[in-house]
C-alpha cells in the first residue's frame, strides 16, 4: 500500500484573508439585494416576503461575522504597517549610529596620529630653541639670556592658548554659542594667534 504524500497547509497572508472576505461579503450583498429587491422588482411580494423572513437573517448574520472579521484584518494589516515602518526607523537609526559611531573612531584614531606627529615636531622644535638660546648666550657673553630667549620663543602661549581652546570647543556641547570671534579678532601677541588659527580651523567644519 503506498501512502499518500500530505501537502503542507500555507496559511493566507493578511491580504488574501481581506481579499476573501471582501468577496464573500460581495457575494451575501447581492443575494440579499437580489432575494429581496429582485423579487420586488418581478413583482413577487411573496417571495420578497419569504426571503426575508426564512433566508435573509441567516445572510445578514454571516454579514455580521464577515464585517467583524474583516474589521480585524483590517487591524491586524494596521498593525504589521506600524510595525514594518518603526522596524524600519529603528533600522536606519541604528544604521545611522552605526556609521557615525565608526566615522568617530576613524576621525579619532586620526587626530591622535596628527597629534602625535605634531608633538614630534614640537620635541625637535625645543631642542632647537635650546641650541639658539645657548649660541645668543655665547656670543653676547651673558649666560643669562640664555633662559630667557628660551622662554621667549618656546610657543608656550601660543601652545597652551590653542590646546585649550581646541579642548574647550571640541568639548562644547551642541546647541550652545560659540566662541566670541569679534573678540578673539581684537586679542594681540601669541595667544591671539593661537585662538584665530584654531577658530579657523573650527569654522571651516561646523
Amino acid at each position: 500500500m503506498t501512502a499518500t504524500a500530505t501537502m503542507p497547509t500555507v496559511a493566507p497572508t493578511l491580504a488574501e484573508q481581506r481579499e476573501q472576505l471582501e468577496a464573500e461579503l460581495a457575494q451575501l450583498q447581492r443575494q440579499l439585494h437580489d432575494g429581496v429587491d429582485g423579487a420586488l422588482d418581478r413583482g413577487d411580494a411573496a417571495g420578497a416576503l419569504r426571503f426575508e423572513r426564512r433566508q435573509a437573517p441567516t445572510i445578514k448574520a454571516r454579514i455580521a461575522e464577515l464585517t467583524t472579521q474583516l474589521a480585524g484584518v483590517d487591524r491586524e494589516i494596521a498593525d504589521v504597517g506600524r510595525i514594518a515602518r518603526e522596524t524600519a526607523v529603528a533600522e536606519q537609526q541604528q544604521r545611522e549610529e552605526d556609521e557615525s559611531a565608526a566615522e568617530k573612531l576613524r576621525i579619532r584614531t586620526e587626530a591622535q596620529a596628527l597629534l602625535r606627529a605634531v608633538a614630534t615636531v614640537l620635541s625637535r622644535y625645543r631642542v632647537s630653541n635650546i641650541r639658539h638660546a645657548r649660541a645668543v648666550a655665547a656670543r653676547t657673553g651673558r649666560p643669562e639670556l640664555e633662559r630667557s630667549v628660551f622662554l621667549r620663543d618656546s610657543l608656550g602661549d601660543f601652545l597652551a592658548a590653542f590646546g585649550d581652546a581646541v579642548a574647550n570647543w571640541t568639548a562644547q556641547p551642541p546647541g550652545l554659542q560659540g566662541p566670541d570671534t569679534d573678540l578673539i579678532r581684537r586679542i594681540s601677541g601669541p595667544v591671539g594667534d593661537a585662538l584665530r588659527l584654531a577658530l579657523s580651523a573650527f569654522t571651516e567644519n561646523q
